[in-house]
């Protein structure tokens, strides 16, 4: 989204911090009390521009605000529902929601820090399927740890994650900063930036082995004023003010290169890129691309179409997903996404585009015997939800 569309979501936000604040919200169970309450989920559906649709969950349902324990510090989140229902509904991924992805607010309503507003795997959203924007973009190397949210409060530094000021994570985010001399971070961000940075760090760990190794790598800084997204170039120079490394910047001549290269099954310890693109209206689109033998192990190596596809077939996908990373839910929804699509096919009655189009989505060594007899089958069945809808 670009800034003015940005500038209006946060206004949105602000709303709800000052009801939160003006019910005297300070934890969980006051949340609870609150989103319950008479008229509430009418006025934060307009305010945050939520229509909700057959089969949609409330707004109240995918929004959660944490607060931190001694500061008067509120951060909004948004829940496991969004990740989990949201997929089907991708109008309910709001301006205002995408922005609650650790946001902070003091508790008159100023803002304090901006993370990464949410963004989407390649395949995932209506805005990474098909075409991406033309022209050149970076390609940053996915580092695989836990995100911190740094910030200033009060001439201080600290980090939160995107959930919890106390969160492990948080704790281990704030001891780094204590150790890197926190009052030259505070010259360096003042109060008018918030840095993300990847924490690296044995206690992080997901897939990627970094060994022993403690630190942050930059990944991200926003202002607060105009909310400007620096380019590699500027983080790289941040990087050096901070004395801290930043993200790699990995060249590639085409989307297509960058493609084949996370389509190889072989890992190589790690996760994949986060593809930067300036739109010609000046925004920035962010888009994960994961390799697949990490995704394949983050899913004990099963994660190919033919895997979804049987999954789909047998009614055990929810279940396998059950309890799986968030960016394995997210890969796994993306690519039946792309399976469903086979109901979009004109076909002939015989159903040969469409098992063609099921055959194009792997590779030629992957197209198989037992594949193409699957891409039969598959196309039935989703003919068949298709008419039962």
């Amino acid at each position: 989204m670009d800034q003015a569309r940005v500038a209006q979501a946060v206004v949105k936000l602000q709303m709800l911090i000052r009801t939160i604040v003006g019910a005297d919200v300070k934890n969980s169970e006051g949340w609870h009390d609150l989103r319950k309450s008479e008229g509430f989920e009418g006025m934060m559906s307009e305010g945050f521009g939520y229509e909700r649709e057959a089969g949609m969950p409330s707004i109240t349902t995918l929004v959660k605000p944490f607060f931190h324990p001694t500061k008067a510090l509120v951060g909004l989140n948004y829940t496991p529902v969004a990740h989990n229902t949201l997929h089907r509904f991708p109008k309910g991924w709001t301006d205002a929601l995408r922005l609650c992805r650790g946001i902070v607010f003091d508790r008159q309503a100023n803002l304090v820090a901006f993370p990464f507003p949410k963004f989407f795997n390649y395949g995932e959203h209506e805005e990474t399927k098909g075409t991406l924007p033309e022209g050149p973009f970076e390609a940053m190397d996915k580092a695989d740890g836990h995100l911190a949210i740094i910030f200033s409060y009060r001439g201080k530094v600290m980090a939160t994650t995107r959930g919890s000021f106390v969160s492990p994570t948080a704790q281990v985010a704030n001891k780094m900063l204590a150790t890197k001399n926190r009052s030259h971070w505070q010259k360096v961000i003042g109060r008018q930036q918030t840095v993300l940075a990847e924490i690296i760090h044995p206690r992080t760990k997901v897939i990627v082995d970094y060994g022993r190794r403690r630190g942050f790598i930059l990944l991200g800084c926003y202002d607060l004023n105009t909310y400007a997204d620096l380019d590699h170039a500027q983080l790289s120079i941040l990087a050096q003010k901070l004395k801290t490394p930043v993200a790699e910047l990995v060249p590639f001549a085409s989307i297509a290169e960058l493609k084949a290269k996370v389509a190889e099954k072989d890992y190589k310890n790690r996760e994949g890129f986060v593809v930067r693109f300036v739109q010609p209206d000046g925004s920035v689109l962010r888009v994960k691309f994961k390799y697949a033998g990490y995704l394949g192990i983050m899913l004990e190596e099963k994660l190919t179409y033919g895997y979804v596809m049987n999954r789909l077939l047998d009614g055990s996908l929810e279940r396998t997903l059950a309890g799986k990373p968030h960016e394995v839910e997210q890969e796994v929804r993306g690519m039946v996404t792309k399976l469903m699509a086979v109901n979009e096919i004109p076909d002939d009655s015989r159903g040969k585009a469409r098992r063609a189009y099921l055959r194009e989505l792997v590779d030629e060594a992957s197209r198989t015997t037992s594949y193409c007899t699957q891409c039969g089958k598959f196309s039935r069945w989703a003919l068949a939800q298709q008419s039962s809808s």
